[in-house]
């Protein structure tokens, strides 16, 4: 949306920040392992996407789905 990356590194300081407010309460009975290992199975998600998008253009083929 806003075409900028966010590196995985970021996004999990980000989150043990949102971690410690009371909007995010629940965040905090999830293991910190869990929450880096989904930040990372994402990152690794889009970037095969983005990937899979770059090889179809190069071969002119329709478009791929959005993870």
């Amino acid at each position: 949306m806003y075409k900028k990356y966010l590196a995985p590194c970021c996004l999990k300081a980000h989150i043990a920040k949102l971690k410690k407010l009371s909007k995010y309460a629940a965040w905090s009975h999830l293991g910190s392992q869990a929450i880096q290992d989904i930040i990372e199975r994402i990152d690794k998600n889009y970037q095969r996407f983005f990937q899979h998008l770059k090889d179809r253009k190069a071969r002119a083929s329709k478009s791929a789905n959005f993870p």
